[in-house]
């Protein structure tokens, strides 16, 4: 009966409706991330000036470990990285011609936090530019060593230049076998999962600053302490729940399928908002310190929370403090 009245109260509030407003808006804005497979060998090329050196490039690259996908915009790539279509992009600049000079920092390299083989797919890529420049380098300076442009020689510097090329006469190969782990998806937060979490914990935080004055104080003030703290675990859970239910909604609507996992974790995210919740309460005695620090949770769970960007990508202790709030529980 307690739970009901709270809810009900709840319900009357006109922020409720407009915080559940703003959560369906937000999970149609924030885009869904898509997993990164570490059978994704995909990378993305584009010459800002095509020519001789492109063409014998892309087909030199046809030879690698990687699948080269040529593009047309870099717009199209930024695009499909962050999507996930790929994982890595070449962008040439203007200085590959039909005669090549300058090619220092000529290269762009684009990859994602999620992208696996960065070094791998540069050395595969740095493998087929050097075996077409090389081919460049033999036709275009050879009169200038030589002083004379000979087909000959350049037959001869061509058929060097493979025999070193085939690595086959460098390494003596022995294979070690051992246990090789189960190939597994790389998980890559979602945004909107971890802003629901961040929304349940607020909605909760806010919402019982209510209790340092007006009735639901006069109420506390005459109960036991047993009786109190049912009290104000009914309060916050009649705040929570409405949410929770409609976070799973909409998490489910933008493609989920983990639903177990998801419904553990916001049982999880609600019950350690009402026991942090409590204890601010228990520390903090008041109501304005209480709801001053409202602002600076928010802003502290943006950042260290895979909200806007997912911190611990880079920086490993961040996925560590982020469980010091409730939101970092649910990704």
């Amino acid at each position: 009966m307690r739970f009901l009245l709270c809810e009900k109260e709840f319900f009357k509030n006109k922020i409720s409706y407009m915080l559940m407003i703003a959560l369906v808006c937000l999970a149609f804005i924030i885009p869904i991330p898509v997993e990164s497979s570490d059978e994704n060998r995909r990378a993305g090329i584009l010459a800002e000036n095509e020519g001789i050196f492109y063409d014998d490039l892309k087909e030199n690259l046809g030879d690698g470990l990687f699948e080269y996908i040529v593009y047309d915009s870099e717009d199209d790539i930024n695009n499909d990285l962050y999507k996930g279509h790929i994982d890595y992009a070449f962008i040439l600049s203007d200085a590959y011609g039909d005669n090549v000079k300058d090619t220092k920092r000529s290269v762009m390299f684009l990859s994602t936090p999620y992208s696996l083989y960065k070094e791998a797919c540069k050395e595969d890529f740095f493998n087929a530019w050097l075996i077409t420049y090389s081919d460049r380098f033999i036709e275009n300076e050879t009169k200038d060593i030589f002083a004379v442009y000979d087909d000959d020689i350049i037959g001869e510097l061509k058929k060097r230049k493979e025999e070193y090329q085939n690595s086959d006469l460098l390494f003596d190969v022995n294979i070690v076998y051992d246990t090789v782990p189960e190939r597994t998806l790389r998980h890559r937060a979602d945004g909107f999962r971890s802003l629901t979490g961040l929304v349940m914990f607020m909605s909760v935080f806010i919402f019982f600053g209510h209790f340092y004055s007006g009735s639901h104080k006069a109420v506390c003030d005459k109960m036991t302490l047993k009786n109190r703290t049912l009290y104000q675990c009914s309060y916050m859970l009649s705040v929570a729940l409405p949410i929770g239910i409609l976070c799973l909604i909409l998490n489910l609507l933008r493609g989920a399928t983990d639903i177990p996992i998801l419904i553990s974790h916001m049982i999880l995210v609600i019950a350690y908002s009402i026991i942090w919740v409590l204890a601010a309460y228990k520390l903090i005695k008041k109501e304005s310190t209480f709801i001053g620090l409202a602002p600076m949770l928010l802003i502290a769970q943006l950042i260290v929370c895979p909200i806007i960007v997912d911190l611990g990508e880079y920086i490993k202790v961040f996925e560590y403090i982020r469980y010091i709030f409730p939101s970092g529980l649910n990704l």
